[in-house]
């Protein structure tokens, strides 16, 4: 049923709601882990767990999974309750709003299962990805060995990037379930939950290290989020994370703003023009230090994203698509200049994202 692996890595995982203890089931030919205390069984969907379904196709896959191991369900053991299962993953609830509503959602999962099905695992961003390895590298060279969590894993291509498919003591969390789905074949021996950063399945002081690149400034709360994330760090764990940060903007010209797209679904049809989360703004650094203060401490930053790299980057990079890793680097390196020069006279000019570790300091 399990690998070993994976049998190590799901002991850290806890029922989101109750924050009971779960213990893997069989059930029938498949697998699914159930909270004993509540009787809510998660069910496990193409290797991924499944414990906050937003979607009504992800509804749909958890009905499936119910309806036809009904038989198995009866006979189970252990306090299994199809009503509160049915309750706690909202199958019968239509949740029209929320923070994050089913149309957000379906652009996310049908941009995710385009990139499924051709395998375009979105390997271009490298003037992300290579300032981040950057800081990554000056952290710890043993890091690929330790338990690691992303949340908002995404496709996993920063760190598998990096680190190649080696990463075996890894946990992918994204409410994208088709995302969990991409992380999982890039980390085929890790353990992947389509879940919520807003109520996360783990226990405390139970991973090494968590990654969370782009998640903060999405969440309702911001920085002030990491008071739920840090508990699950062991001490003198890592927080690794990337956001943009609050300064004063300038106004962009019109032929460089972003147009919203449209991603098809895999039945061709149109979903919403989307794509940003309801709370995707940017965080406040120095609230963050507060936040962190007596808990953990800033271990690491590098500052980065000027005006000239954001002009460079939409009208090159994005427009004309020179996307090598070269152009990448030679944007990163004019980018540094500004920041040492023109960044100085005033902050608007400065910043515009940090990336950033943060150790925890209490258990």
């Amino acid at each position: 049923m399990l690998t070993a692996n994976e049998n190590e890595l799901v002991k850290r995982i806890i029922c989101p709601r109750s924050k009971k203890a779960l213990r893997p089931v069989s059930v029938g030919d498949e697998w699914a882990l159930l909270c004993p205390e509540t009787g809510v069984l998660y069910p496990v969907v193409d290797g991924v767990i499944i414990t906050a379904p937003v979607t009504e196709e992800v509804k749909d896959l958890c009905e499936s999974f119910l309806n036809k191991n009904r038989g198995a369900l009866s006979n189970m053991d252990g306090g299994f309750s199809m009503e509160m299962t049915r309750k706690a993953l909202s199958l019968d609830d239509d949740r029209g709003g929320g923070e994050w509503s089913k149309d957000e959602m379906l652009y996310w999962e049908s941009l995710f299962e385009h990139r499924y099905k051709t395998m375009d695992l979105g390997r271009k961003n490298w003037h992300r990805m290579l300032t981040r390895k950057w800081l990554l590298d000056r952290l710890s060279h043993d890091l690929k060995d330790r338990i690691i969590l992303e949340i908002g894993c995404g496709t996993a291509a920063t760190l598998f990037d990096i680190y190649g498919g080696v990463l075996t003591k890894y946990i992918g969390l994204d409410l994208s379930f088709h995302a969990c789905k991409i992380a999982k074949k890039q980390f085929p021996g890790g353990l992947f939950v389509q879940g919520s950063a807003d109520a996360l399945p783990l226990e405390k002081d139970s991973v090494d290290v968590v990654i969370a690149f782009g998640v903060l400034h999405h969440l309702p709360e911001h920085e002030a989020h990491l008071k739920v994330i840090l508990p699950v760090l062991k001490k003198d764990g890592y927080f690794i994370g990337s956001d943009p940060v609050l300064k004063p903007r300038i106004p962009r010209p019109r032929f460089l703003r972003n147009k919203r797209k449209t991603v098809s679904s895999s039945s061709e049809e149109s979903v919403p023009k989307t794509g940003a989360s309801p709370h995707n703004e940017w965080i406040d650094w120095h609230n963050l230090q507060r936040i962190i203060n007596g808990e953990a401490e800033v271990a690491d930053t590098l500052f980065e994203y000027s005006p000239l790299r954001a002009i460079l980057i939409d009208l090159l990079y994005e427009r004309l698509r020179i996307q090598t890793k070269s152009f990448a680097k030679t944007v990163i390196a004019l980018d540094r200049l500004w920041l040492a020069t023109m960044g100085k006279l005033h902050r608007a000019l400065g910043p515009a994202g940090v990336i950033y570790v943060l150790r925890r300091k209490t258990a």
